[in-house]
């Protein structure tokens, strides 16, 4: 944190946090740089290894950060904290705005904002060499919350939503690592463990049966009913175990295989160790990031 002051307006006394300039996400540094729809490995696993020590880093300050997925981890470029204000501007552009209108015309109230600001678009390509040794940051505090609160809400991508907010059970800290877990695939693989085209509760909750390392506890699979599955779990007859799905994904013909398949069953044992039902099941990210695949990985 760089700085942090208050501002005191129509809706109140806000708390403001000056933090350093990051650069994109990793989707973003994907769809720009990647044409096979993931990170090379060794950034995959860098990538990973970061965001493990940051969830680390948040459990044992006693806080949940609520809201993990890619999305929410972008690339740090030192490069840019050294920009003054001109060079920032002569970089990227002076601050495009929009005024606020109301539809009809109608007066704004002075709760509203004047204009709007549109975000930076980052020139990707450009920092490709930069990104390799770039570190990684986890951002998007939000959702965030101290351990032995319940997270007020959950507003995560329902494909990496851990399955106590999808059945509407208590929440703490340990959805962090349900979480890291798909992040985990993800990076990898290039895409969540569950499907995310057309992704309903029914059929996210069916693909967790099929894929988690332990039995769905009874007082969920009292609610099957109500998301849509049914007492068996399943809405389909396929039927593949996380490893299956993992080596599919990863070892496309039409895409660049730079893990071993022994790289690829160790990612998939450490993904199963975090995708468990029971949040006291879950393995923690200090037990994740001691685990030898991560050997020789320091920041």
């Amino acid at each position: 944190m760089l700085d942090h002051f208050t501002v005191d307006g129509p809706n109140g006394i806000h708390d403001c946090l000056v933090l350093e300039l990051l650069g994109p996400s990793v989707p973003d540094v994907i769809e720009s740089l990647y044409s096979d729809g993931r990170l090379p490995a060794g950034l995959a696993k860098s990538t990973a290894y970061q965001a493990l020590l940051g969830i680390d880093f948040l459990s044992s300050h006693k806080i949940g950060h609520g809201d993990l997925h890619s999305r929410n981890i972008a690339f740090a470029l030192p490069s840019l904290a050294s920009l003054d204000e001109l060079q920032f501007f002569e970089k990227f552009g002076r601050p495009e705005t929009a005024p606020v209108r109301s539809v009809g015309g109608i007066d704004l109230t002075a709760h509203l904002p004047n204009y709007i600001v549109r975000p930076i678009s980052f020139h990707v390509r450009s920092m490709r060499e930069g990104l390799r040794t770039s570190t990684v940051k986890i951002i998007d505090f939000g959702e965030a919350f101290f351990r032995g609160q319940s997270a007020v809400a959950v507003h995560t991508p329902l494909a990496v939503r851990a399955p106590e907010a999808i059945f509407d059970d208590w929440i703490d800290h340990r959805i962090d690592m349900w979480s890291m877990g798909c992040l985990l695939f993800e990076l990898v693989a290039g895409q969540p463990p569950f499907d995310v085209v057309m992704l309903t509760r029914a059929i996210l909750v069916s693909e967790m049966m099929e894929f988690c390392g332990d039995e769905l506890p009874d007082r969920w699979r009292e609610k099957l009913d109500a998301v849509g599955v049914g007492r068996t779990g399943s809405i389909n007859n396929a039927s593949c175990t996380l490893l299956d799905w993992l080596e599919d994904i990863y070892f496309d013909d039409n895409k660049m295989s730079e893990f071993t398949r022994q790289d690829i069953a160790r990612v998939c044992e450490l993904v199963t160790r975090m995708l468990k039902f029971k949040p006291s099941s879950r393995a923690s990210a200090k037990e994740i990031i001691s685990d030898l695949w991560f050997n020789g990985l320091k920041l």
